[in-house]
C-alpha cells in the first residue's frame, strides 16, 4: 500500500505514508476487523489517467471492493484482466464515468465477482463471449456507452444474474427470448437504444422481475399481457415507442410505477385500469385512448397523466377520494362537462392542467383551498363566470387564457407572491388591472376589454407584457422603462396617446416594442438596432427618417412595378421570338405562355387577398382569431377569383407542355409576389431578395430554353399505357407505400414535430397528381379539337386519381401550414413537389428520351438555379436592411395567425 501511495502522487489521493503509515486508517481504504487485510480500495475521483498502478493493485490478494469510477482512465491492460483476475475474493469492480474506449475486453477469471460496473464510458462494438466467464455475476451495468449489435445473452456460466443494465446504447434487433434463462433477474434496463420487434411474451415468465425498462427504441407490436402475472414487477416504463392496440387489462394489478407515453395504444382505458391499490404513477400521455376516463380510482394514485389523447366525457367526481395526487394532468382531449368542484379535496395538488378541452362553466371558487397548488392551466376551454376572488396561494403559473371568462381580474392575484407566470389573455375581462401586481415574469392580458391606469408593474418582469387588444387610453406610462429586463412589450390595438416615451430607448434587453393602431403621435425616439418597432395604424406618428424612408419606398416601389410590368413584358416577348427562332414547338410555346400567364395571376391574387384580410380585418374580427368578415369583402374575393384563373391557366399548361418545363415555372410566382408585396404593403425586399428573384429568372430561363418537346399523343389511350408500363407503375408503388406508412407509422410520433413528415405527403402524392392532371388536361384539349375523349374509361380513372391525390395532399399541406411557419413550409414544399414531380415526368413521359447528357446536366443546373433563389428569397423575406428582426413572443401560435393573415406560401401547382 505505501509503494501504491508513492505511484498515486501526481493524482489528488490523499494518501500520505509519510504521515499516516497505516494504510487502513487512509481515506478509501476499508480493512478487515482485525486490521490486517486491505478489503475495500475506492479511488473515484482522484484524477487516474494512467494504468501504471495496476500491478502493485493486484498484488492484493484480500481485496473485495475495487472502484476506480470518476477518473479519466482509457482502457483496461490485458495485465490487470489476467493478475486481477486471479483475486478470488474479488465481489465488486467499477470503471463508471471514465473515458474508456475500444472493444469490451474479455474477462477470464474473476471467479467471485458479483457486480461489474463499466457505465458511462465511450465502449464500442459487439458483445458476444466476452462475459460468459463469469460464474457469480450478479450485476452488470453497461449503460451509457457506444455497444452495438444484438443484445447479449451470454452473461456468466452461473446464471445468476439479477440486474442488467444496458440503457443508452446503440444495441439493435429485438429483445432475446434467451434472457429468461436468467430467472433471477430483477432488473431489466435496456431504453436508449435502437431495439425493434415486441416484447416477447415469455419475459412473464420472470417470476423475481421487478422494473423493467424498454423506454426510447423502435419497439412495436402490442404490449404482452403476460405481463399482468409477474406478481413482483412494480416500476414498468415503455414510453417513446410504436406500441399499438389496447392496454391489456390487469397490467397495473401488481404496478406501482406506469410509463406508456408516446405511443400509438388505442381503444378504451380498462374500467379497473386506474383502481388497483398499488399504482402510483400512471403516464398515458400522447396516445390516442378513447372513452371516459375511469371513475374507479386508487386512493394511492400520486400522479396521472392522460393528456394528449381521444379521451370524452366528463373528470369523474371520484376524483376527489384522490387526496395523495400532486399531479393531474387531463389536457389535449375532449373532455367535456364542468370542472369538478370536488378536486378540491385533492389537498396534496401541486399540479392541474386541463387546457386544451370543451371544459364549460365556472372555474370553482373551491380549488382555493389547493393549498399545495403550483400549476394550474385551464387554457382553450370554454369556461366562462368571473375569475374567483380567492385563488390558490403557492401558484407559480396560472394560465386562464382563450376561454369566456369575464369580470375584473382580482385583487387576490396581488398576493401571490410565487407567481411566475400569468396568462388571462383571449377572454372578456373588464375593469381595470390590480394596483399591486405580482413579480411576474412573463404577464399576458391582451385580447380583452381592459380599461383604466396602468399600474406599477414588477421590476421582475422579463420576458412579455402583452395588453394589446384592450381599451387602455391616455399616455403611454414612462415608468414602463423600468422594466429593464424586458424583451417584449405589446401596446398595441389600444387607445394610448401622445408621444412614445424616450426612457424606452434605455431598457436593455427590449428587442419588440409593438404600438401598432393607438393615437399616438410626436416623433419616434432613436432606438438601437436589435430593437423591432411597429407602430403602424397611429396617425400622428411623424418619423423622419422614416418619411424619408417611406417616400423612397413609394419611389422604389414604382420602380419595382414599372420595371417588373416591363420586364415582364420584355422577358415574354424575347421568350417569344427565341423560341421560334430555336424552333420550340407550337404546344411547348403555348404551355410556356399559360404557365407564365398563371404564375403572374397566382403572385398578384396573394399581394390582393392579404390587402383584403388586412381591410376586413380593420372592421371585424381577424381570419387568425376565428373571425370570417373577410368573405364580406370584395376584395378578398378579387384575390380569390385571380387565383382561381391562375390555376386554370396552370392546368391548361399541363396539357401542351411537359411538366418538367411547367413545374419549375411556378417559382416566377414568388417574384410577382415579393415585388407587389413591396411595392403595395411596404414589405420590405432585402437586397438578397432581389438576388433571389434573379437567381429564379436565371434558372426558369435556363429550363425553358433547353425544354423538352411535348410528346405528340392522340387518345388517352397512349397516356394511359405510358402510366401502366413498369417503370412508372413501380414508382407510383413506392410512393404510394411510402405515404401509407409515413400516414399511419410516422405522422403520430412526428408529425407535430417534423416539418418534413406532412410535406413528404403532400410531395410524393403532388407528383401523381400532376401527371393524372397532365393525362387529363390532354384528353380535354383533344376532345375540344373534335376527339371526344370522355368515352373512354381511362379519362375518369385519371379524374378519380386526380380527385384522391388532390384531397389528399391538400389535407396534408393544410396539417402543415396549421403546424409550422409558412416561411419554414413553402420553401420546403416546393423543392420536394417540384422535385418528385420532374422525377415522375422523366420516369412516365421519357422527356430525357433523345436528350444528351449536357442538356440534361443543364436542366438540373437550372432547377438548381431556382430553388437557390426560392430558398434565398424566403430566407431574406422578413430582413430587413441595417437591423435585426425578433420573434414575437406574444401568443403562441404561428407569424400568419398572429396577424390574421393567410399563411403565404408556393400555391398548390397542378
Amino acid at each position: 500500500m505505501i509503494t501504491l501511495s508513492k505511484l498515486l502522487n501526481n493524482t489528488t489521493s490523499p494518501w500520505d505514508a509519510t504521515k499516516e503509515p497505516n494504510p487502513c486508517s487512509w481515506i478509501g481504504v476499508r480493512c478487515s476487523p482485525d486490521n490486517t487485510r486491505v478489503t475495500h480500495l475506492f479511488l473515484s475521483g482522484i484524477g487516474l489517467s494512467s494504468s501504471d498502478f495496476i500491478p502493485v493493485i493486484c498484488k492484493i490478494e484480500s481485496l473485495q471492493w475495487l472502484d476506480f469510477s470518476n477518473n479519466r482512465l482509457s482502457s483496461i491492460p490485458d495485465e490487470f484482466i489476467n493478475v486481477c483476475g486471479q483475486i478470488s475474493e474479488l465481489q465488486t469492480l467499477s470503471f463508471s464515468h471514465n473515458s474508456l474506449v475500444g472493444p469490451l475486453p474479455t474477462f477470464h477469471g474473476f471467479e467471485g465477482l458479483e457486480t461489474l460496473d463499466l457505465s458511462c464510458n465511450s465502449m464500442s462494438g459487439n458483445i458476444s463471449l466476452q462475459l460468459d466467464g463469469f460464474r457469480s455475476l450478479k450485476s452488470l451495468n453497461l449503460s451509457s456507452n457506444k455497444f452495438n449489435g444484438h443484445v447479449p445473452v451470454n452473461l456468466g456460466k452461473s446464471m445468476m444474474l439479477e440486474e442488467l443494465q444496458l440503457s443508452v446504447n446503440s444495441f439493435q434487433g429485438s429483445i432475446p427470448s434467451e434472457i429468461v434463462s436468467y430467472q433471477n433477474l430483477h432488473r431489466i434496463d435496456l431504453s436508449a437504444n435502437q431495439l425493434s420487434g415486441s416484447i416477447p411474451d415469455v419475459l412473464g415468465n420472470l417470476t423475481y422481475l421487478e422494473v423493467l425498462v424498454l423506454s426510447s427504441n423502435k419497439l412495436s407490436g402490442e404490449i404482452p399481457a403476460s405481463l399482468s402475472n409477474i406478481q413482483t414487477l412494480q416500476h414498468f416504463a415503455a414510453n417513446e415507442n410504436n406500441f399499438y392496440g389496447g392496454v391489456p387489462c390487469g397490467l397495473t394489478r401488481f404496478l406501482t410505477y406506469l410509463d406508456l407515453r408516446y405511443n400509438r395504444l388505442a381503444g378504451l382505458i380498462p374500467p379497473d385500469f386506474l383502481s388497483q391499490p398499488n399504482v402510483q404513477t400512471l403516464d398515458l400521455s400522447y396516445n390516442m385512448l378513447e372513452g371516459s376516463i375511469p371513475a374507479n380510482v386508487s386512493r394511492n394514485l400520486v400522479i396521472l397523466k392522460l393528456g394528449s389523447n381521444r379521451m370524452n366525457g366528463s373528470i369523474p367526481v371520484s376524483f376527489e377520494a384522490l387526496t395523495n395526487l400532486t399531479h393531474l394532468e387531463l389536457e389535449n382531449n375532449s373532455l367535456t362537462g364542468v370542472i369538478p368542484p370536488q378536486l378540491s379535496s385533492c389537498e396534496s395538488l401541486v399540479v392541474l392542467n386541463l387546457a386544451q378541452n370543451n371544459l364549460i362553466g365556472a372555474i370553482p371558487a373551491e380549488l382555493a383551498g389547493l393549498h399545495s397548488l403550483e400549476v394550474m392551466k385551464l387554457q382553450l376551454n370554454k369556461l366562462s363566470g368571473e375569475i374567483p376572488k380567492k385563488i390558490p396561494p403557492a401558484l407559480s403559473t396560472l394560465n386562464t387564457s382563450w376561454n369566456l371568462l369575464t369580470g375584473s381580474i382580482p385583487s387576490s392575484i396581488a398576493g401571490l407572491d410565487n407567481l411566475d407566470y400569468l396568462n388571462l389573455q383571449g377572454n372578456n375581462l373588464s375593469g381595470s388591472i390590480p394596483d399591486s401586481m405580482p413579480s411576474v415574469v412573463e404577464l399576458q392580458l391582451g385580447q380583452n376589454q381592459l380599461s383604466g391606469r396602468i399600474p406599477m408593474m414588477p421590476v421582475r418582469l422579463q420576458t412579455v407584457l402583452n395588453l394589446s387588444s384592450n381599451h387602455f387610453e391616455g399616455p403611454i406610462p414612462s415608468d414602463l422603462s423600468r422594466l429593464m429586463g424586458l424583451k417584449v412589450l405589446d401596446l398595441s390595438n389600444n387607445k394610448f396617446s401622445g408621444e412614445i416615451p424616450i426612457l424606452f430607448t434605455q431598457m436593455a434587453t427590449l428587442t419588440e416594442l409593438i404600438l401598432s393602431n393607438n393615437q399616438l403621435s410626436g416623433v419616434i425616439p432613436a432606438f438601437p438596432p436589435r430593437v423591432s418597432i411597429k407602430v403602424t395604424g397611429n396617425a400622428g406618428i411623424v418619423d423622419t427618417s422614416e418619411k424619408l424612408a417611406r417616400k423612397k419606398g413609394r419611389q422604389i416601389g414604382v420602380t419595382i412595378i414599372v420595371g417588373a410590368g416591363a420586364s415582364f413584358l420584355i422577358f415574354f416577348l424575347f421568350f417569344f421570338l427565341l423560341l421560334l427562332e430555336i424552333g420550340m414547338s407550337t404546344d411547348n410555346i403555348k404551355g410556356l405562355v399559360l404557365a407564365m400567364s398563371s404564375s403572374l395571376f397566382i403572385g398578384a391574387s396573394f399581394i390582393v387577398k392579404k390587402k383584403g384580410l388586412k381591410k376586413a380585418g380593420a372592421s371585424g374580427i381577424r381570419a387568425g382569431a376565428g373571425g370570417y368578415t373577410y368573405l364580406f369583402e370584395p376584395l378578398w374575393w378579387i384575390g380569390m377569383i385571380t387565383m382561381i384563373a391562375g390555376e386554370i391557366a396552370n392546368f391548361a399548361a399541363y396539357a401542351f407542355a411537359p411538366a418538367i418545363l411547367v413545374t419549375p415555372l411556378g417559382a416566377l410566382s414568388i417574384i410577382i409576389s415579393a415585388a407587389l408585396a413591396h411595392a403595395i404593403l411596404q414589405e420590405k425586399l432585402h437586397t438578397f431578395g432581389i438576388l433571389g428573384c434573379a437567381l429564379c429568372v436565371v434558372g426558369s430561363t435556363t429550363i425553358v430554353l433547353h425544354a423538352p418537346q411535348e410528346r405528340e399523343i392522340e387518345s388517352v389511350k397512349e397516356v394511359w399505357d405510358l402510366a401502366t408500363e413498369p417503370a412508372f407503375l413501380l414508382y407510383a408503388a413506392i410512393v404510394i407505400t411510402a405515404a401509407v406508412v409515413i400516414i399511419i407509422r410516422v405522422i403520430p410520433h412526428y408529425g407535430q414535430t417534423h416539418v418534413m413528415v406532412y410535406i413528404s405527403i403532400c410531395s410524393l402524392m403532388g407528383s401523381l397528381s400532376v401527371m393524372s392532371v397532365k393525362a387529363l388536361g390532354i384528353a380535354l384539349k383533344l376532345t375540344f379539337t373534335g376527339m371526344n375523349q370522355l368515352l373512354y374509361p381511362q379519362t375518369w380513372a385519371f379524374t378519380l386519381i386526380v380527385l384522391a391525390c388532390v384531397i389528399t395532399q391538400i389535407n396534408y399541406l393544410n396539417k402543415a401550414l396549421d403546424t409550422f411557419n409558412a416561411a419554414v413550409v413553402s420553401p420546403i414544399y416546393y423543392v420536394m413537389f417540384t422535385s418528385l414531380t420532374i422525377l415522375a415526368s422523366v420516369i412516365m413521359f421519357k422527356d430525357w428520351d433523345g436528350k444528351n447528357a449536357s442538356q440534361i446536366v443543364t436542366e438540373i443546373c437550372g432547377f438548381v438555379t431556382i430553388l437557390s433563389g426560392t430558398f434565398l428569397l424566403h430566407e431574406t423575406k422578413d430582413m430587413v436592411e441595417g437591423s435585426s428582426q425578433s420573434s414575437s413572443l406574444r401568443l403562441p401560435k404561428r407569424e400568419e395567425e398572429d396577424e390574421g393573415l393567410d399563411p403565404e406560401g408556393i400555391p398548390l401547382r397542378h
